[in-house]
């Protein structure tokens, strides 16, 4: 499935979220996956038990995690293979609910500016209740309402270099 931001009468509503450099965006230009074929840009995910992982058809599997310490404020990233995930960070507690919104532990998401210039990029996190997490402004709370994908495509996302 996609993701998609719902945040009525904001630059956020109705973007696909993305998966870019080790972490979790709306509205990038380009997320600069290797797919199988030609995506969206959007990332597609696949939710395995209680675990989201980003699909692909290969390995390494990416799976995502959240940090919702003092420290991570709710940070919300992706690991390739044997990565280690942040010391407070977890892996478990991702559903779906019958409205199709997806949430982490029952908390949703934030999306935070990346610039004050509008149709800029927005950076993700999981609501872990700090209103702007790592030093943003103007963050604003969203539902990640999940879009069920008839053929996904298969993609392997960029790391933080």
């Amino acid at each position: 499935f996609e993701v998609m931001a719902l945040r009525s009468a904001s630059p956020i509503h109705f973007a696909g979220l993305q998966a870019s450099k080790s972490f979790l965006s709306l509205n990038l230009a380009m997320q600069g996956a290797s797919c199988d074929k030609k995506s969206d840009n959007h990332a597609t995910f696949n939710l395995i038990g209680d675990e989201l992982y980003l699909y692909k058809t290969d390995n390494p599997p990416q799976q995502l995690y959240v940090d919702r310490s003092g420290m991570g404020q709710g940070v919300l990233g992706y690991t390739t293979g044997v990565q280690p995930i942040p010391k407070n960070g977890e892996r478990k507690g991702w559903k779906v609910d019958k409205y199709g919104d997806l949430s982490f532990k029952g908390a949703s998401f934030i999306a935070c500016p990346n610039s004050k210039k509008a149709g800029g990029s927005w950076s993700v996190w999981v609501d872990a209740g700090v209103s702007n997490p790592g030093g943003n402004k103007d963050c604003l709370g969203f539902n990640a309402r999940t879009v069920k994908i008839k053929h996904p495509i298969g993609c392997e996302y960029s790391q933080q270099e």
